[in-house]
């Protein structure tokens, strides 16, 4: 495993992404609200997927994030 992946905040974010959007083409995630919890990097990551999926994420809990 490439263990530089894991601190790519791009790539964590597209990931994120990818997932919700496959979560709220599912029935049951058609009236799910989704949160995303995020510490570290993944806590960018967090933010970042928030900010471009928009009303689709209804909270963002952030542990140690970036400065």
């Amino acid at each position: 495993m490439d263990y530089e992946r894991g601190f790519d905040i791009g790539l964590l974010t597209v990931r994120l992404e990818k997932v919700t959007r496959s979560l709220k083409q599912q029935p049951e995630g058609l009236k799910a609200k989704i949160g995303y919890f995020g510490a570290g990097t993944g806590a960018a990551a967090a933010l970042m997927a928030a900010v471009v999926l928009g009303k689709d994420i209804a909270a963002v809990v952030s542990r140690w994030g970036p400065a």
